[in-house]
């Protein structure tokens, strides 16, 4: 079950099996003007396929969505990430684009997806 922390512009929630962490989901730069947050979530390997992180993070949507009143939410996944691609879209995301990474010397690919209530 998602436990949620707030800090600034973003909120986390950690989620625990059998009191152990097993991962996370988040929301970040959230912009109430504009109804608009970023999510994401990452969990530990030996916990994939077993519907957690589809879980958690229907829940963040469902927050985001509903108390939060937002309108968009927008999720970045590498390219050849196809897990976490086929999750974003079982939960209602959209591909938007995939465009290239601006971290510094760390080249990849990134698919950005939108999500709307």
């Amino acid at each position: 079950m998602p436990t949620p922390c707030a800090s600034g512009s973003g909120r986390l929630s950690r989620v625990w099996r059998d009191g152990d962490a097993i991962g996370s989901c988040d929301l970040s730069f959230i912009s109430p003007e504009d109804g608009q947050a970023q999510t994401g979530f990452l969990f530990r390997r030996d916990q994939w396929g077993q519907g957690f992180a589809g879980e958690a993070m229907a829940a963040v949507i469902a927050h985001a969505f509903g108390p939060l009143g937002l309108s968009l939410i927008t999720a970045r996944t590498h390219v050849e990430n196809l897990r976490a691609r086929r999750l974003l879209e079982r939960l209602g995301f959209v591909l938007d684009r995939t465009e290239e990474s601006d971290a510094p010397g760390i080249p990849m690919r990134i698919a950005v997806y939108l999500g709307h209530p």
